[in-house]
C-alpha cells in the first residue's frame, strides 16, 4: 500500500496523480540499501531482497504508509501509530553516491563470482591486506564532495552513521594490531574509519551551513550519540 506525500490519500498502483489532490505522483523511490530504483508498491527491492516500505513524497513532506500521518524528516517511526518509516526518497546527489557504491560492491561480488577477483580477493590475505575494491570503496567515499543544499547533506549524514560498523569503528581498534594492515580486521576497520571522516566532514559543514535550521540540533544530538558510541567524545 502506497500513500500520497501531499494528502496521504492511498493511491491505486500505478496511478501518476493522486486522485484526491490532484499531485503528480512518483513511480518510483530508491531502496535505502543499495540505492536501485524500485516501483511504488513493492515490498521488496529486486537486486538486494531489501524490504521496502513505500511513502510517495512530494516537496519534501512524507507521510506513514499506514496511517497517513505527516512523518518529520528524522523520525524512524510515526509518532501516530509507531509504523518504522524505512524508506524515503533520497536526495539526488546523495543518490548518485549510494548508486555508484553498490555498483562497486556489485563489481566486487560479479568478479569473484566469474574467479576473475583478482590475486588474494576474498580471502583471509584480503582481509589482513585490503584488495584493490576497498581500495576503490574507499578512494571514491574520501573523494565525493560533500553537497551544499541542507537536505541533502542530512541525508548524507544520516547514510554515514548508518555504514558505520560500531565494533570495527571503536577508537580502541584504530591503532591496535588488530586494525592495521596485515591485522585480523584491517579491512573492516579501514571501511569504518572511512565513514566516519565522511561523518565528520558532512558534520561540520552542515555546523558552518546552517547551525540555526531548526533540524541540526537533532542531527548533533545524533553525531554526538554515533561518536560516543565510538568513544570518539
Amino acid at each position: 500500500m502506497s500513500t500520497c506525500g501531499n494528502c496521504g490519500t492511498v493511491i491505486v498502483e500505478g496511478a501518476l496523480f493522486c486522485h484526491m489532490c490532484g499531485v503528480k505522483l512518483q513511480n518510483s523511490i530508491t531502496c535505502r540499501r543499495c540505492g536501485q530504483a524500485v516501483k511504488v508498491g513493492s515490498k521488496f527491492c529486486g537486486k538486494c531482497g531489501t524490504p521496502v516500505t513505500n511513502t510517495v513524497q512530494h516537496n519534501n513532506t512524507s507521510h506513514c504508509p499506514n496511517c497517513g500521518a505527516v512523518v518529520n524528516r528524522l523520525d524512524v517511526v510515526c509518532r501516530s501509530c509507531g509504523t518504522a518509516i524505512t524508506n524515503r526518497d533520497i536526495a539526488m546527489s546523495v543518490n548518485v553516491f549510494a548508486t555508484e557504491l553498490a555498483k562497486i560492491e556489485t563489481e566486487r561480488v560479479d568478479s569473484k563470482s566469474k574467479g576473475i577477483s583478482g590475486l588474494f580477493d576474498g580471502t583471509d590475505y584480503a582481509q589482513a591486506y585490503g584488495s584493490k575494491y576497498l581500495d576503490k570503496k574507499v578512494s571514491f567515499i574520501q573523494s565525493f564532495p560533500i553537497p551544499n543544499t541542507t537536505e541533502e547533506i542530512v541525508e548524507f549524514i544520516l547514510l554515514a552513521m548508518g555504514n558505520i560498523d560500531n565494533n570495527y569503528g571503536h577508537k580502541k581498534y584504530e591503532n591496535s594490531r588488530a586494525g592495521t594492515v596485515g591485522g585480523l580486521y584491517y579491512s573492516e576497520v579501514k571501511m569504518a574509519t572511512t565513514w566516519i571522516g565522511k561523518l565528520e566532514q558532512a558534520y561540520n559543514k552542515a555546523k558552518l551551513l546552517f547551525p540555526d535550521d531548526p533540524l541540526f540540533p537533532k542531527i548533533k544530538e545524533l553525531y554526538e550519540k554515533k561518536m560516543r558510541e565510538l568513544d570518539r567524545m
